[in-house]
């Protein structure tokens, strides 16, 4: 049922350049919406109304249970809204339906996660990454990739995504072009990322490649193209192996773990914000209240009445 009015809007997406993940997301909540509709008796475009539509979002945020019996959280229950509401909008942009049948809805609000981010201390950083050998061809490869992640924060995708002439040694920066928010921007790199990567960069990806030319910045060992981004899970994964540090780590903790140290360091939280590509301040938010735990942490050990005996 509207596969070919769906398959249009997933063209929309596509050709915003929207990454491949988020298309078939959004492609499965649409089906999701469908199989709803369709259970509802709503088999025709022009049949559904605001009533359908209210209906299933309420199904959502008040029925509807995960695959483990869990409420549909906050944040995807958004996700849902945007979904539903942009692939009417283009049914509407393209004639398919007179008006959106989405009405005015206020988006469910954001609420800080149940859990907060997990995050390194300097000391289980400088573990991880010096549990990497760069004295190896892919120990330097690994070594100034994990170097990256931790001085820029950026996400694992933009890591795979960089190419060679996006590093500028001369003013310490990486233009990140392809991001997730699809706002290009420069970010600064540390001693050691710059000191690593340039090491790499001479000795080791000339080895990898296998044509000259690849633009990728990091290279595959098996096939000298562009690393994928999976790949980069598992360096990360061995690295905190080798470390013995008795947590879960992935590439995104890296990103966590800069932005929380820094602001511990006062940095600005604006600064903080143009650096991870944040389209808006309230998604660096989450990182005061990654401090403010620690304060909270501080009045229990130091103040006189912090805990009770």
């Amino acid at each position: 049922m509207w596969e070919h009015e769906l398959g249009e809007y997933l063209d929309h997406l596509a050709a915003r350049g929207l990454p491949k993940d988020t298309v078939r997301h959004r492609r499965n909540k649409v089906r999701q919406m469908i199989s709803f509709l369709a259970a509802a008796g709503v088999g025709e475009l022009k049949e559904v109304t605001r009533q359908h539509v209210d209906s299933y979002l309420a199904y959502l945020g008040g029925e509807y249970r995960t695959a483990k019996g869990a409420p549909i959280s906050v944040s995807h229950l958004r996700e849902h809204h945007l979904c539903v509401k942009s692939f009417f909008a283009q049914l509407e942009r393209n004639g398919r339906i007179l008006r959106s049948p989405y009405g005015v809805h206020e988006l469910p609000r954001r609420v800080l996660p149940a859990r907060l981010p997990a995050v390194l201390t300097p000391e289980e950083a400088v573990r991880v990454l010096e549990s990497v050998n760069p004295q190896t061809g892919l120990g330097l490869r690994d070594r100034a990739m994990l170097e990256i992640l931790y001085s820029t924060g950026m996400r694992k995708g933009e890591l795979v995504n960089l190419n060679v002439a996006d590093f500028s040694f001369e003013k310490h920066e990486i233009a990140i072009v392809k991001s997730k928010t699809k706002r290009g921007r420069v970010v600064p790199v540390g001693e050691y990322a710059r000191h690593f990567t340039e090491a790499y960069l001479r000795t080791v990806r000339p080895w990898l490649m296998r044509t000259d030319d690849e633009k990728a910045l990091f290279l595959s060992d098996h096939r000298g193209k562009r690393l994928a981004a999976g790949t980069v899970g598992q360096i990360v994964g061995r690295a905190v192996r080798r470390s013995g540090l008795a947590k879960t780590v992935t590439p995104h903790t890296f990103r966590h773990s800069m932005a929380t140290q820094m602001l511990r360091n006062h940095a600005d939280l604006r600064h903080i914000q143009a650096i991870l590509g944040h389209a808006t301040i309230t998604s660096t938010e989450l990182y005061t209240h990654v401090s403010l735990e620690d304060l909270k942490e501080v009045v229990r050990r130091a103040h006189p009445h912090g805990k009770r005996r």
